[in-house]
């Protein structure tokens, strides 16, 4: 009988050691299922945030591929600007009115 006793002294500390192991266990666990619904969080935001960037550049696509379709809108002729041809001088060769014509202080 004494025997047995021990025997269920010894088990009864084995449970005791196992009740202490799976008490780490679950605060382990519920300390990682914490951590795994913040980034659960933190990707569904992200998820958002590219959807909206990603229907934004879609729009722009779309437009620039209506642009790229459309053959008469946009579309710039360029031709050289034509410059008239500088006038000879007719006028006297005065220095004092080349002055009077480039003196830009209006004195």
């Amino acid at each position: 009988m004494e025997n047995r006793v021990l025997t269920l002294e010894a088990e009864a500390s084995q449970v005791g050691d196992c009740v202490e192991s799976l008490k780490a266990l679950t605060i382990t666990h519920d300390s990682l299922v914490g951590n795994v619904n913040d980034m659960k969080e933190d990707v569904t935001k992200m998820v958002k945030t590219f959807r909206g960037e990603i229907q934004d550049l879609q729009g722009k696509v779309n437009l620039l591929v209506k642009a790229a379709n459309n053959p008469n809108g946009g579309v710039f002729e360029m031709s050289k600007a034509k410059i008239p041809e500088p006038k000879a001088f007719g006028g006297a060769r005065d220095a004092r009115e080349i002055e009077d014509c480039t003196d830009v202080s209006g004195q």
